[in-house]
């Protein structure tokens, strides 16, 4: 569920004094963040963010961000991208319940009404914390609530090729500018997601080459589509098993060719990206809410698999399943399903939601350690980060 997987808070949007760095696939300076949990799609950095911060101590700049949005920011040069949604009428939006469900004493719980939104994406200037454009990309009212504390109705974050910038509102669409903020094209797919609990959308869009991939996973009819990023056009769709989970895609070369990887409680599976077709399946995840995504390093792919945690070889991912992929997985379930892992160096983390942290040398699944428990009580519902030999966590 990428609605609660995110780097930094958008509701307030803090910058440090020394931001997180690395390369890109897509021609991104070693300043760049250019797409949710990074240019490696991994979580780490090569950068040097500070250790210790305060209001006034290696604090750049904050601003407060209209609306309520829980997408990660996005970094192209000197420009900072995020996405919110904000009520067209004075106010606050009120924060909508899951769902109606039955009371301690037999009452119905309603949710909280709905209103009318302007899904927005804005441009900050890097350096001064200015908002240099902010642009509607679609006024309307959503047919279904997300989760009150996790959720939002901007969650799934923006990606750029450093040319343009794609903002996707899920159930809203998808929306081209180019980094003046002018609109180059938009994109409605016609689907009113329906969300188990109403917890809310969140997956985030990826981009390849000249290919836009996004998931509509729901209990409605899920698929996975592929879009020409200079049109908007669809290049193919493919029908998914109706899916409890809110996986980005993950898009990997197997022996050459681009491959779509995605988990779900159902199975997970790889997509050819030229054409859709499966081209793997793999064990799913066993149950709903899975909310972490693939992530990739080592020529292995490293997927969430209900609790626990699965390592994939990419050269055995084409034309395969998960039994003849799979290089280890460690003997006990130390994966949770909310943060997404990260790769730092020759390590893999997985955190779990109760702040248990467990790692692994990345090619041969040897425990470094597991099960250890972070000595803060906490919930940590974001996904970790990692740059400069240290990893960085956000709590609730």
């Amino acid at each position: 569920m990428k609605p609660i997987s995110k780097v930094l808070s958008v509701l307030t949007l803090t910058i440090l004094t020394s931001l997180l760095a690395a390369g890109s696939e897509v021609a991104a300076s070693d300043q760049d963040w250019p797409t949710w949990r990074g240019p490696s799609s991994n979580g780490s950095s090569e950068g040097a963010p500070p250790i210790t911060w305060s209001d006034t101590e290696n604090l750049k700049w904050k601003i407060k961000i209209p609306g309520r949005g829980f997408s990660t920011p996005i970094i192209w040069e000197d420009k900072v991208f995020v996405t919110t949604a904000i009520p067209t009428q004075a106010g606050p939006e009120p924060a909508p319940a899951p769902a109606p469900r039955q009371g301690r004493r037999g009452g119905r719980r309603q949710a909280a009404p709905l209103v009318e939104l302007n899904f927005d994406l804005l441009c900050i200037d890097r350096n001064t914390g200015e908002i240099l454009w902010q642009k509607t990309a679609t006024t309307a009212t959503p047919h279904q609530a997300h989760h009150p504390q996790y959720g939002s109705f901007a969650s799934g974050s923006p990606v750029t090729d450093g040319e343009h910038v794609y903002a996707f509102f899920n159930s809203r669409g998808l929306y081209c500018y180019d980094m003046d903020g002018n609109e180059i094209w938009t994109r409605d797919f016609g689907v009113a997601m329906q969300i188990q609990n109403a917890f809310g959308e969140g997956s985030s869009p990826a981009l390849y080459g000249d290919t836009l991939v996004v998931v509509f996973d729901h209990t409605g009819g899920s698929f996975i589509e592929a879009v020409d990023k200079g049109t908007g056009k669809r290049i193919w769709k493919t029908e998914r098993p109706d899916s409890r989970a809110w996986p980005t895609p993950l898009i990997v070369e197997v022996n050459g060719r681009p491959q779509a990887i995605l988990s779900g409680n159902v199975e997970a599976r790889g997509y050819d990206l030229a054409t859709g077709e499966v081209t793997w399946t793999g064990e799913g995840t066993g149950r709903g809410n899975m909310i972490a995504s693939a992530v990739s390093d080592y020529g292995l792919v490293f997927l969430k698999i209900g609790n626990g945690i699965q390592a994939h070889r990419i050269d055995a991912m084409m034309g395969g399943h998960g039994a003849d992929s799979l290089a280890w997985k460690p003997g006990q379930p130390m994966g949770g399903n909310s943060p997404t892992p990260m790769i730092l160096g020759a390590g893999l983390y997985t955190l779990r939601s109760n702040g248990i942290i467990s790692c692994y040398d990345a090619v041969t699944g040897k425990a470094h350690y597991e099960g250890q428990r972070l000595t803060v009580s906490a919930q940590f519902k974001s996904s970790p980060v990692g740059a400069a030999g240290r990893i960085y966590l956000s709590s609730e």
